[in-house]
């Protein structure tokens, strides 16, 4: 459905692989492509209505293969509606090439960290903090934008040494959470 709405241009061709795809699934077969399409649209309109994104100071995804195209399609309308917005990618589905086409073909996204986000965000965060742009950001290993893609040298990793330096993960919401189920 997200490819639909990415890419309108190409809806007919999308709805030949859905329709092809939803043959082998019982649930699917009898499906309204164009009326699905609508509604996920509505839904994913609802959503991004639903947050102040002015006052965010950087958004970021965390992208797994099954959600590039559904991010795709948020980061292009986040974009559209607050084009001064940091938007940074990063994930499973990001590292070497992938990387380049990524930036080339979305002029949306402004930056993506390539390997573990934790130390690369921390310090893009403070350079953003200081200076609300991407073009005097000095070289941060593991992200990478259109100005460091452009040396053509492979995005480093950042990696952190040990883990054992975290603070332990609080998962006191989700146990709230659960309790509130019978």
């Amino acid at each position: 459905m997200y490819a639909a709405l990415l890419f309108p241009e190409r809806k007919a061709q999308i709805e030949k692989v859905f329709y092809r795809e939803a043959k082998g699934k019982p649930r699917l077969r009898g499906v309204d492509f164009a009326a699905l399409a609508s509604q996920v649209s509505h839904a994913s309109d609802d959503f991004i209505e639903s947050v102040e994104w002015g006052r965010c100071g950087l958004v970021g995804f965390s992208v797994a293969l099954c959600q590039l195209t559904s991010s795709l399609y948020f980061i292009t309308r986040i974009k559209k509606a607050f084009p001064n917005l940091p938007i940074v990618v990063g994930g499973s589905t990001f590292g070497g090439d992938a990387l380049r086409g990524l930036l080339e073909t979305f002029p949306e996204i402004d930056a993506v960290v390539n390997g573990e986000g934790e130390l690369p965000m921390s310090q893009l965060i403070s350079h953003l903090m200081n200076s609300k742009s991407f073009d005097k950001m000095p070289p941060i290993p593991g992200v990478v934008t259109r100005k460091t893609m452009k040396d053509r040298t492979p995005a480093p990793f950042h990696q952190m040494a040990s883990l054992s330096n975290l603070p332990a993960p609080d998962y006191d919401d989700y146990f709230h959470l659960l309790n509130t189920f019978s």
